[in-house]
């Protein structure tokens, strides 16, 4: 006499059925492994079980980019190692086949480790999958002893029947770091940057970016929030020496930008140090930018910022730095300049495109995007941007004491009142260049009434545009 299946019994069959046909008509794989990993822990009585996607190459502590677990209370893919061992991972990995360990609390190879003691990870069987990125299957703590050699062939022969099904989920990383992948660069410097803080953007570490003026601080740190798990909060870009606990409030869930930190203050620091001592969940995630070679200029006794705060500091290359760069990103920048004022976008000539190539650019990004948006207006849609639309030199003046006095009074000296106009002159285009051309910036930048940058604009004969001040 057969045994009749029950209701649930069906209803689990039917379900799989119904991820396998998700999968058929291209609905996604995600169901579907959900569902066998399931059915996996629950014949070989595992507690935990889980499969990973991580990004190549694989670090231990690496965030996977998608993970599917059992037996983790719900956790994501940002929670995996916390359940997981890290160090059994990467020998699981690097050793290309599958590993088994009795005990990872009696093993000393591993029963250091923080998730295997908080855990208290026995009897493990991690396989790695057959897929372009790195990706393992892992079981842990058996509810009846340990992991029997016939029990280590089956994970490694679901392993690979999981392989292809695993190869189809759509590019997870593809979609989290869209807002990387929308940044212009392709040099190796850029490339190097843009991979290190998508490491750090799945993690909830603070960060400090270093880089010159105009090479992009600003964007990463966008990029980096956009990319994380604190996506959907807020964030709040605050100048250093302008930080308040009232500007942490409105971080809260989200994510705090502090700028210029060479210029915090003491009341900032204690705001900081402050912030540190609240659990991390109490907390918005702190990203701060810093100008390269600038110094913290608060002395203080608890040491320095750097090592307290800071987890993960990046250096965000200068343009000159990433070579090869600077013609993709003036196509970028003079499309979007082109579509924001309704015109169309033709490109450059060839004169053109070497002239942006050759030019050093001080102000970094920053500086070469102010002079092609200039050079989009100055055409005007009628052709491709040219040599005479470019209004800068091939190279820039020189710089510090000696370069600013021959550039200021090629002919010694002159009447007290004309010097000091030629230098307000010359101070306040070296500033406009320094913040992009924005005349409103600038103004707050130098502390210098608006009306008063007006008057000097029009006294020097420059346009100052409509530009609200």
């Amino acid at each position: 006499m057969s045994v009749q299946p029950s209701v649930a019994e069906r209803d689990d069959a039917l379900d799989t059925w119904m991820s396998v046909l998700d999968v058929a008509t291209g609905a996604g794989p995600e169901r579907l492994v959900e569902r066998v990993l399931a059915a996996a822990a629950e014949a070989l009585h595992a507690n935990k079980a889980c499969v990973a996607v991580f990004r190549a190459p694989y670090t231990p502590g690496d965030t996977p980019i998608w993970a599917v677990t059992v037996g983790c209370d719900g956790a994501t893919a940002d929670g995996v190692s916390a359940h997981f061992s890290s160090a059994i991972l990467q020998r699981t990995l690097e050793g290309g086949r599958a590993f088994a360990v009795p005990s990872a609390l009696g093993d000393p190879r591993f029963s250091a480790n923080h998730s295997v003691r908080l855990g208290r990870i026995t009897s493990v069987v991690c396989a790695p999958l057959a897929t372009r990125t790195p990706a393992v299957l892992c079981v842990q703590n058996p509810a009846r002893g340990v992991y029997q050699r016939g029990e280590v062939s089956r994970v490694e022969e679901l392993a690979r029947k999981l392989s292809p099904l695993v190869e189809q989920v759509p590019a997870r990383d593809e979609v989290r770091f869209a807002p990387f992948r929308a940044l212009t660069g392709r040099s190796a410097a850029w490339l190097a940057c843009v991979a290190q803080l998508e490491r750090v953007a799945l993690q909830e570490m603070p960060v400090l970016l270093t880089g010159e003026t105009g090479s992009g601080r600003r964007t990463l740190a966008r990029a980096i929030h956009l990319s994380s798990s604190r996506a959907a909060g807020p964030r709040v870009d605050v100048r250093a020496s302008q930080l308040t606990e009232a500007g942490v409030r409105a971080a809260e869930g989200g994510t705090l930008v502090v700028e210029e930190l060479e210029y915090l203050g003491a009341d900032g620091r204690a705001v900081l140090l402050d912030l540190f001592g609240r659990p991390q969940t109490e907390r918005p995630r702190l990203i701060a930018t810093r100008t390269a070679g600038a110094a913290e200029r608060t002395a203080a006794p608890s040491g320095n910022l750097d090592a307290l705060l800071f987890r993960a500091a990046v250096s965000v290359p200068s343009l000159e730095e990433r070579a090869g760069d600077a013609v993709p990103l003036v196509e970028a920048i003079g499309r979007r300049a082109s579509a924001a004022v309704q015109l169309p976008w033709l490109g450059c000539t060839a004169a053109a495109i070497d002239r942006l190539r050759r030019r050093r650019w001080p102000n970094n990004v920053a500086e070469l995007e102010f002079a092609v948006e200039r050079a989009v207006a100055s055409a005007r849609g009628a052709g491709p941007i040219g040599v005479e639309h470019l209004s800068f030199d091939l190279e820039p003046p020189e710089t510090g004491a000696a370069g600013a006095m021959g550039e200021l009074f090629p002919d010694g000296f002159m009447p007290w009142k004309e010097a000091k106009h030629r230098f307000e002159d010359w101070y306040l285009q070296r500033a406009l260049r320094e913040f992009g051309g924005h005349r409103a910036l600038t103004a707050t930048q130098l502390q210098m009434g608006r009306a008063t940058l007006f008057e000097v604009l029009k006294r020097t004969g420059a346009d100052a545009g409509d530009e609200p001040l």
